[in-house]
């Protein structure tokens, strides 16, 4: 059993099909109607982006989804094209280093916070 998918209210929903394409790679896998789509990444996990209806909750203190990357290199890389793109939605000014693994936060157009994380202790290969 896998976990494959997140489904996210929100209020703009071609804003957050830009802000997760730009971002973390994923394309448009169905339509749905104008304010209901799946994305899907390269891995094959699929984000439904569905039009709120009124206000976007926010997630309790401490809630968040985080995206993992290969290498220390591709975090900085991730980080670039977040300041580059949408510097007032970063967290912090750089990249956090942890010792022995490192990180930096931020929210998605809508205020969902996210983790861009690279941990050796926790990669795939």
């Amino acid at each position: 059993m896998a976990l494959t998918h997140l489904h996210l209210k929100v209020a703009d929903v071609q804003k957050t099909i830009s802000f997760y394409k730009e971002l973390f790679g994923f394309k448009e896998k169905v339509k749905f109607s104008d304010d209901f789509y799946f994305l899907q990444d390269e891995s094959g996990f699929d984000m439904a982006i569905a039009g709120a209806d009124g206000k976007v909750p926010l997630l309790p203190k401490g809630v968040h989804f985080g995206f993992r990357v290969e290498s220390k290199a591709e975090l900085t890389q991730a980080f670039d094209k977040a300041k580059a793109s949408y510097p007032k939605l970063l967290k912090e000014n750089q990249i956090n280093d942890h010792d022995k693994w490192a990180d930096f936060n931020c929210d998605d157009p809508d205020g969902y916070p996210i983790q861009v994380y690279w941990d050796p202790n926790l990669q795939l290969k």
